[in-house]
């Protein structure tokens, strides 16, 4: 009685082999899963590689735009507003030595005006 039967042996080591395989199995499943899964991501990053080259062009697109812009209105600025500058800066000086020239014509009235109030 002390010894326990074959079959009690045979059953236990029977359910530890099935459980053995069925974590084998799972396993099996999980990296079938998994492969899939990084199938998808390879997609995913792929479609993603081409989104940003997309990207990467428009925004060289739009950086030669700018830059044509920028280089527009440099020209702009050097071939129309240089002279009206000019100009603007010899009116300036024109209106400059114009009302110097009236503040001495006043200063004098109002000396001369002062002059024959005293008299």
């Amino acid at each position: 009685m002390q010894e326990i039967p074959a079959t009690y042996w045979m059953i236990i080591i029977g359910v530890i082999a099935i459980f053995i395989c069925l974590v084998l199995f799972y396993l099996i499943l999980l990296i079938r899963e998994s492969r899939e899964a990084v199938k998808e991501s390879k997609e995913v990053l792929r479609n993603s590689k081409n989104s940003i080259l997309r990207i990467e062009r428009i925004t060289e697109n739009l950086e030669a735009t700018t830059d044509m812009a920028r280089a527009t209105m440099e020209e702009i600025s050097t071939k129309v507003l240089t002279p009206f500058r000019t100009i603007a800066g010899f009116m300036n000086t024109i209106g400059d030595f114009v009302s110097k020239k009236f503040e001495k014509e006043e200063i004098e009235e109002e000396v001369t005006i002062e002059d024959l109030l005293n008299e």
